[in-house]
């Protein structure tokens, strides 16, 4: 068990440190041993100390999908400094906010991503893989000492959406990762043979639980590539042939998988609603399901429930050594049947949100109504109900914060910018639950005309890709409640992409079959007849990633399009490159097929042979 008294990484240490040549991480053909990955991460930590990395300093991680990242997470840990899990898909100019405010010292990434993002701001130093990895080998490979270390010592900050505008960063320490362990561990039959697949972002704290847990207990973690998480259609196969046995997801990514998975024993549903009819389909015998809640104020989740298939989909019963409890505005408990705020209690409570005293304040309660004793609690701001077994069942938000793919999304943030843009008097974006997608509206001033393609290019500029509104209507007025408050159950349904190609452009019409059906395939979903090969599938289309798995699903039954993957749209978005791609993808496949191994004849053979004699 988990030493209470441990830090994060002396006890994922000490459990690694008893199977020395076990592969502890999978990336392709990559393995990783747990003696080069302790002994790695120790030689980073001296680099981060030699640079003037102390206790509670901050490390911005940006790097792809690589092994690397769970090096430089253990690494900066045991620097006695706190890691910054970024999405390295995420802009330049939400980069540089977050190095601001949290005043990172150093930032670990790659020469691919500073060619997009282009430079950091000057205050922290930053270690490029390509530069700096080789350099390590001169460091000792035993950890360094690192004085008055504490368990409520800083282990990571997720930086989350924000109503102001901007993303705030959620305080962890290693104590509450700790606690966190210590009830996963006794709720999930993880071992050390069960092999995990890393399939969330770092961004998202789900990834936590997918990182932590198995290193906590000796399993194998698999990196979970783009190739792997943006393989639509064939993620089950890929999954299966990877031997997967533990895998933790939000219910949309299995929403979009037809096969079963054989081998998956571990199932965890998480950061969104599951649907019973999904639940049902993936309970089968010999595999236990769970579906989960949690905000990331409370260490990854809260609350867990088994599922079986035909009983109704709650969220469940509080992790062991969690209070939660459902309470009214006055922070009294509410009563079976009524619904009521998730309040959060114990280890796992985060320190507060850095740099916004404010907010912590106002999320961070004490109260003594709950059992007597003054408690610290977090105010979740999500509605639940108790059922008749006394398990919670999730209702919604009480305020305008949603869960889009499992990331957390403060909607408030995304019409800040809308309203920063010209013209634009109101806004309001929603998600628009047929198509599990954002959509945005807004009121114009006057006679003023919406530039689409200036709010998308603010909005692309300074948003994570999973919170750009798929679409941008505009409307006469803002539908409101009796309290004057957006009322976004009565927003019209969504229509208008949020770009528009322009009137005066150039349509690229489709000459050859594959171009032909890959442009009715577009035209179908996207309810369009202008479509150019010559626009790009997200910036021009509107596409999103559920879209892309969906189209590439439909279109793989075809032959034309057998080879396609979800990838090759991410690669070459420009449908004139990817009508490329698929094009030189059949040339190779078809000039495999017809090449034919020469069989010599008998008399050739013989022939050969007294030749050769």
């Amino acid at each position: 068990m988990i030493n209470n008294e441990m830090m994060l990484d002396e006890w994922v240490e000490s459990m690694l440190s008893k199977s020395p040549d076990k592969v502890i991480i999978e990336q392709g053909d990559i393995d990783i041993p747990c003696r080069d990955f302790l002994e790695y991460a120790n030689k980073l930590s001296h680099w981060l100390r030699k640079e003037g990395v102390e206790r509670e300093d901050k490390v911005i991680i940006l790097l792809p999908r690589c092994y690397q990242v769970y090096i430089a997470m253990l690494g900066v840990l045991k620097s006695g400094a706190a890691y910054i899990p970024l999405d390295p898909e995420i802009p330049a100019e939400r980069v540089n906010f977050i190095v601001s405010d949290s005043g990172a010292k150093v930032i670990i990434t790659a020469d691919s991503i500073l060619e997009r993002t282009g430079s950091f701001l000057p205050q922290a130093r930053v270690f490029t893989m390509e530069h700096d990895w080789n350099y390590l080998d001169s460091f000792p490979s035993q950890a360094p000492f690192v004085p008055n270390r504490t368990t409520s010592d800083l282990c990571y900050i997720i930086y989350t959406s924000g109503t102001s505008g901007n993303p705030k960063g959620v305080l962890l320490e290693h104590r509450n990762v700790i606690n966190y362990l210590k009830a996963a561990q006794q709720i999930y039959p993880i071992a050390p043979d069960d092999r995990v697949l890393q399939g969330f972002s770092v961004s998202f704290d789900a990834s936590v639980e997918e990182i932590w847990l198995p290193l906590s207990v000796g399993a194998t973690l698999v990196v979970g590539t783009y190739d792997i998480m943006r393989s639509g259609d064939r993620f089950s196969s890929i999954v299966a042939d990877l031997r997967i046995t533990f895998l933790s997801c939000a219910p949309t990514l299995l929403s979009m998988v037809k096969e079963e998975i054989p081998g998956l024993r571990i199932l965890i549903f998480g950061g969104e609603v599951c649907p019973t009819h999904l639940a049902k389909r993936w309970c089968k015998n010999g595999r236990t399901v769970y579906n989960t809640y949690g905000p990331t104020e409370a260490t990854v989740i809260a609350t867990y429930s088994v599922l079986d298939g035909e009983s109704e989909v709650t969220i469940g019963k509080p992790l062991p050594e969690y209070d939660v409890f459902l309470v009214d505005e006055n922070l009294s408990p509410v009563g079976v049947g009524e619904e009521g705020e998730i309040l959060i209690g114990g280890e796992s409570v985060a320190r507060g949100y850095l740099n916004r005293e404010d907010l912590t304040s106002t999320k961070f309660v004490h109260t003594d109504r709950m059992n007597g004793q003054l408690t610290r609690f977090y105010r979740s701001g999500d509605i639940g109900r108790y059922n008749a077994d006394g398990d919670i069942v999730f209702v919604g938000r009480s305020d305008a914060q949603i869960k889009v793919r499992g990331f957390r999304v403060e909607l408030a943030e995304i019409e800040v910018l809308l309203l920063a843009s010209n013209g634009i008097q109101a806004a309001a974006v929603a998600l628009d639950v047929e198509s599990q997608q954002l959509a945005a509206y807004v009121v114009m001033e006057g006679n003023e005309e919406l530039n689409r393609n200036e709010v998308a290019k603010l909005l692309r500029d300074k948003l994570p890709y999973y919170m750009i509104p798929s679409t941008l209507d505009i409307i006469d007025s803002l539908p409101v409640t009796t309290s004057q408050k957006v009322d976004r159950k009565r927003l019209p349904k969504p229509s208008a992409p949020l770009t528009k190609p322009s009137s005066h452009r150039t349509i690229i019409s489709p000459k050859t079959e594959l171009e032909k059906k890959l442009i009715h395939a577009l035209a179908t979903h996207f309810d369009r007849e202008d479509i150019s090969l010559s626009d790009h599938f997200f910036n021009d289309l509107g596409g999103h990633s559920l879209l892309a798995a969906v189209i590439v699903s439909e279109l793989r039954e075809q032959k034309l399009f057998s080879n396609l993957s979800v990838m090759d749209i991410y690669q070459h978005p420009v449908l004139t490159d990817l009508v490329d791609c698929l094009t030189l993808k059949s040339i190779k496949e078809n000039h495999y097929q017809q090449r034919k191994i020469h069989i010599p004849s008998n008399l050739s053979f013989y022939l050969c042979s007294l030749a050769q004699g």
